[in-house]
């Protein structure tokens, strides 16, 4: 009868420690999937940022390039 107890007292407490297991694993997947959702959209982030830094740094070079050339060319024909 002792060990009967026993018995069952050891597998109530197991019980409750693989409930506690299983909350504790269900809340850190529910973060993971927290923290990729979080990732994937800072990424999305992130390749918008550089491709619109990309046309800035683009435009800027081409605003650039266009006033060397008229630069060029004004001096060339003041040098005629």
């Amino acid at each position: 009868m002792v060990l009967h107890i026993v018995r069952f007292d050891i597998r109530v407490q197991l019980t409750e420690q693989l409930r506690c297991l299983d909350v504790r694993m269900e809340s850190q997947v529910a973060l993971v999937a927290e923290l990729q959702d979080y990732f994937r959209r800072r990424a999305e982030v992130e390749l918008d940022y550089s491709k619109n830094l990309d046309k800035l740094a683009k435009s800027l070079q081409l605003r650039h390039k266009e006033q060397r050339q008229k630069s060029k060319t004004v001096s060339e024909n003041g040098q005629q």
